[in-house]
């Protein structure tokens, strides 16, 4: 899962995602999916049940959008880029305060039990560079522990981060800020470690087939930060 882009259309694919992958359920989903049914059929050209951008009635939006109309003569499809435009601020202004209670706290206890493994495997003395050679010279526990992590608990990290790059990114939030300090020099890619480390450190860009390793470099410093510390 990773949205990284703001907007009512990526809201809702965020929410169906998150409910449909992690069973979290955000607390306006029935919101967000009745103004984009809405939208959605304003955009097409049909008549809806005229539904408030969130609470109004539906008199109420009916007269906003006919004054709208008449007032700025405006085309049917920019009148709906407004709606969406205004129903995603709304949304977001409802949602953010909770993000880390309905959201990173359901997710922490995964993070948590999966950052404990790579922990384990990096003491047993397992480098996160270790080749198909070197797994193959290594005793039994160590080797297994990190065969289990790099087929198991990597992939719940990498999952939980999928989560927090969507919401940086569908919600406009930080780490997006720190841009200018954590990003690669080579890329301009933002550097992911501000939001999963503590202290902070560099997470690393992702290989394929070695996604497990960037794990393993800061297994120790591992930690789900909040959206809203304090």
């Amino acid at each position: 899962m990773v949205q990284i882009a703001a907007g009512l259309v990526s809201l809702h694919t965020f929410a169906i995602d998150l409910k449909n992958t992690h069973g979290i359920e955000l607390p306006c989903l029935d919101q967000i999916q009745r103004v984009k049914a809405w939208t959605d059929e304003a955009q097409a050209g049909l008549e809806p049940e005229p539904i408030r951008v969130i609470e109004a009635t539906p008199d109420e939006l009916r007269r906003w959008t006919l004054d709208s109309l008449m007032a700025h003569n405006a085309h049917l499809g920019d009148h709906v880029s407004q709606l969406r435009k205004q129903a995603y601020n709304e949304l977001c202004d409802q949602l953010v305060g909770q993000l880390d209670e309905v959201v990173l706290d359901r997710l922490r206890p995964a993070f948590d039990a999966a950052a404990d493994k790579a922990r384990e495997v990096v003491a047993m003395g397992v480098p996160p560079t270790a080749t198909a050679e070197m797994f193959l010279d290594l005793p039994v526990e160590p080797r297994d522990a990190w065969k289990e992590f790099k087929t198991q608990h990597a992939r719940t990290l990498d999952a939980v981060l999928g989560v927090r790059k969507a919401l940086s990114g569908v919600f406009r939030l930080a780490p997006l800020v720190y841009k200018s300090e954590y990003t690669h020099p080579d890329t301009e890619e933002y550097d992911w470690g501000v939001a999963v480390t503590k202290p902070l450190r560099r997470l690393g860009q992702e290989v394929p087939g070695r996604r497990h390793e960037r794990w393993l470099a800061v297994a120790n410093d591992l930690h789900l930060n909040p959206i809203n510390p304090g």
